[in-house]
């Protein structure tokens, strides 16, 4: 479908778009507030810094926004979150974009640890993770803004 997937700093332009992506179905869960609401409560992506910092955008070619990344570095290592546009999900752009982020990320930190955090009943993005060499290592429950949770953690394997 799309020839080359580009990761490119995160612009505001692309973090307000990210705001606009519409997910249906259980997925809904991942729709973000508007983005004056996301400025009125602070959220990273609003913030220059931290959206400079911590964020990437995937592009195509022709510049149209297939996903984004973010990394946040913990006390036990890089925590890496995905979202891709809802237009193009089961397109395989997931796995291109995991696979790209994953490895510049061990090239930047390559002393850490990698792993990302999904819920347990989403599995098309776990077995996206599982075929981009992420295992699942733990199950546990994780207050959000929606309630409360079930989670798989789930940590690169190098040895793959």
């Amino acid at each position: 479908m799309f020839e080359k997937i580009l990761m490119v700093p995160m612009s505001k332009e692309y973090a307000k778009e990210i705001c606009n992506w519409e997910y249906f179905g259980e997925y809904k869960t991942y729709n973000m507030p508007s983005w004056n609401e996301m400025v009125e409560k602070n959220y990273s992506l609003t913030i220059p810094e931290k959206r400079e910092s911590e964020y990437k955008a995937f592009i195509s070619e022709s510049n149209e926004l297939l996903a984004m990344c973010r990394y946040v570095e913990k006390d036990n290592g890089i925590m890496v979150g995905v979202g891709v546009n809802p237009d193009y999900l089961s397109m395989g752009i997931g796995k291109t974009v995991i696979k790209v982020f994953t490895e510049w990320l061990l090239h930047t930190f390559p002393e850490s640890t990698i792993y990302l955090e999904v819920r347990t009943w989403n599995n098309r993005a776990i077995e996206c993770y599982k075929k981009c060499g992420y295992e699942i290592t733990e199950e546990f429950a994780q207050r959000t803004p929606i309630g409360e949770g079930a989670f798989y953690r789930l940590y690169y394997n190098r040895n793959k």
